[in-house]
């Protein structure tokens, strides 16, 4: 319910995967003088046909940035420990214990690593909380070198570990700053 919806705000639900439907509403006096709340139809994207992201392989994505390689096998080998489970997504790896602890998102020149870890259990600056903080997820930009820090494997271990706490929650808890920003 909305009282006023301008274009930009209306294209922006076109964008949304979910179905909704908006309304307005205006508050009047019928003829009697009694307030009377009128409905007024604004938007629906239920009827949009939505393009469903192919899910490539891993060499696809290891193919378009090969000089990515090495330090994907060396982030690789810290996430994938202890019954990890693996796969890709359109345009990421993700790496689960009992719900999705890690993704690699592939840059130009660096791994955008974003972890579950609990709300404040990093302090380090280096890694970056979504919502300034006020959530459980976080990530941070890996660089290519001979080893991986050992802070981003403290991480790493924290996000397995968490991972494991939270058993029987939703799935999909590692919040999507690239993909599927939430509203």
């Amino acid at each position: 319910m909305v009282s006023h919806i301008d274009d930009q705000i209306r294209n922006a639900i076109y964008a949304i995967r979910n179905d909704i439907t908006v309304y307005s509403y205006i508050v009047a006096h019928d003829t009697a003088g009694k307030l009377v709340m009128v409905r007024k139809f604004e938007v629906d994207n239920s009827e949009i046909e939505r393009l469903i992201p192919e899910v490539k392989t891993e060499e696809e994505i290891l193919k378009k940035h090969s000089n990515l390689q090495e330090l994907f096998a060396l982030l690789r080998g810290e996430l994938a420990k202890d019954g990890t489970q693996e796969y890709t997504t359109a345009n990421s790896f993700r790496f689960k214990k009992n719900t999705v602890f890690a993704k690699l998102h592939f840059r130009k020149k660096n791994i955008l690593l974003e972890l579950k870890v609990g709300q404040r259990k990093v302090t380090d600056k280096e890694f970056k909380y979504w919502r300034e903080g006020e959530s459980e997820s976080g990530w941070a930009k890996i660089y290519q070198g001979k080893t991986l820090p050992e802070n981003v494997v403290k991480w790493i271990e924290i996000a397995r570990n968490f991972s494991s706490q939270s058993a029987g929650e939703d799935e999909e808890t590692v919040e999507d700053g690239e993909e599927n920003k939430k509203a």
